[in-house]
């Protein structure tokens, strides 16, 4: 079969099984054995409704750089759909346990391919999931019109359970009853095995794994080595060019030649990157939410006084430490207008479309005998970022703004990212 004949037969399927399932599964129920078509039928329709997802990307303010976002999560994705197709095999073994236990009559093969087929509605689930985060960032935050859009998604994804269930109760003859009793213990099952254990297993960086060079983690919640004692997270801090400390990202700021690392706030995600053109520090926070959230921002860098670099570095004794602190806060603000621009000596804010995003450009050797000093590389520093109003941490998320030993690390070094 040509790509042509295919993509007919692709469209046909799906439009039958969403139209007239009862005809559509009767049909399935006299054909021939084989696996490889619905199959390839089910994972093409998940690849439909994840590339149409990507499209969000795009309605993000400022954004930049989308195609090497892209490329950080297909490889992720196709082990994710590797391991997903060997999930889906051992549902299908799960199902059709339990229709043997209802007592129906369909065979594995009848059962696999009602399942794969049932899938069909999500190639339309899209333009829901699409339509309800761009009139979240358009409109900064939840609206009614939202709301709708997340109930014609729920609705598609509903119609793919009582496509299964349909199917199955034609294909095994049993009532629809039997045939829900049948499909929600598995399910069940299976979802807690797809959307709890896999994601922590394939994409780490919703784990809370430690930084390493060039890569995107999420600090979510304190992590704990055997001594039940915060694990010790890291920036690097690559050389690069220098960017405009105005609030504004944009491709010429050339932020992608730092580090980024993400870290949980609430039901936000801010981003931190960082990089340095050997006089400043230079770091980037984009948080997709009012900066409400984050209105009393203190990042603090200690080094010790002696003499810098990652091997003399004393994180316990801070009586010899020189400390490097730089204070943001947002007062009487009126986000109903959308836009707040801060700007200040070296700290540079702004807010709009819902988006806050926020430079700092620090010297790394300004003269002040109590500020950071870095002329040597590699040389690393503490660093944490903190909110000051209730003296919550930031990043990491367990940081206590008066307790250095729980603060991360930042490495600078003196060459660039690769």
């Amino acid at each position: 079969m040509d790509i042509k004949s295919y993509i007919k037969e692709y469209i046909r399927i799906t439009l039958a099984s969403i139209k007239t399932p009862r005809k559509f599964f009767e049909v399935i129920k006299s054909e021939g054995n084989g696996y490889l078509k619905p199959l390839a039928y089910m994972l093409i329709s998940n690849i439909v409704f994840t590339a149409g997802s990507f499209l969000e990307f795009f309605f993000l303010p400022e954004t930049s750089n989308v195609l090497k976002v892209a490329g950080l999560f297909i490889k992720e994705l196709v082990v994710y759909y590797i391991i997903l197709a060997i999930l889906f095999f051992i549902f299908v073994g799960l199902i059709q346990l339990a229709i043997i236990i209802v007592k129906g009559k369909g065979g594995l093969n009848q059962t696999f391919k009602v399942l794969c087929y049932s899938f069909s509605p999500i190639n339309f689930a899209w333009p829901f999931y699409l339509a309800m985060t761009a009139s979240f960032y358009l409109n900064n935050g939840a609206s009614l019109i939202q709301i709708l859009f997340m109930l014609g998604l729920f609705a598609s994804l509903l119609y793919i359970f009582y496509l299964a269930v349909k199917g199955i109760a034609v294909t095994s003859d049993v009532s629809g009853v039997r045939a829900s009793a049948a499909l929600t213990m598995p399910l069940l099952i299976n979802a807690v095995i797809i959307f709890v254990l896999l994601p922590g297993l394939v994409f780490p960086y919703y784990s809370g794994e430690k930084s390493t060079p060039s890569s995107l983690n999420s600090y979510s919640k304190p992590e704990m080595d055997a001594k039940s004692e915060p694990i010790i997270h890291n920036i690097y801090v690559f050389a690069g060019s220098t960017p405009a400390i105005d609030g504004i990202k944009d491709d010429k700021d050339a932020w992608y030649q730092g580090e980024a690392v993400r870290t949980a706030i609430g039901a936000s995600y801010l981003t931190i990157t960082t990089k340095h053109d050997f006089n400043n520090i230079y770091i980037l926070m984009e948080l997709n939410g009012q900066p409400a959230v984050i209105d009393q921002t203190m990042i603090h860098l200690a080094q010790d006084e002696s003499t810098p670099g990652p091997d003399t570095i004393s994180r316990d004794n801070s009586s010899t430490a020189r400390f490097d602190n730089y204070y943001m806060r947002f007062s009487n603000v009126d986000y109903s207008y959308n836009k707040f621009d801060y700007i200040s000596e070296n700290i540079t804010g702004r807010y709009k479309n819902g988006i806050y995003t926020l430079e700092w450009q620090i010297p790394m050797k300004s003269g002040n005998a109590s500020r950071i000093y870095i002329d040597k590389f590699p040389a690393q520093v503490h660093f944490s970022v903190t909110n000051l109003k209730n003296n919550n941490g930031i990043w990491p998320s367990y940081a206590d703004p008066n307790k250095p030993e729980t603060w991360g690390n930042m490495t600078i070094l003196g060459e660039k990212a690769r």
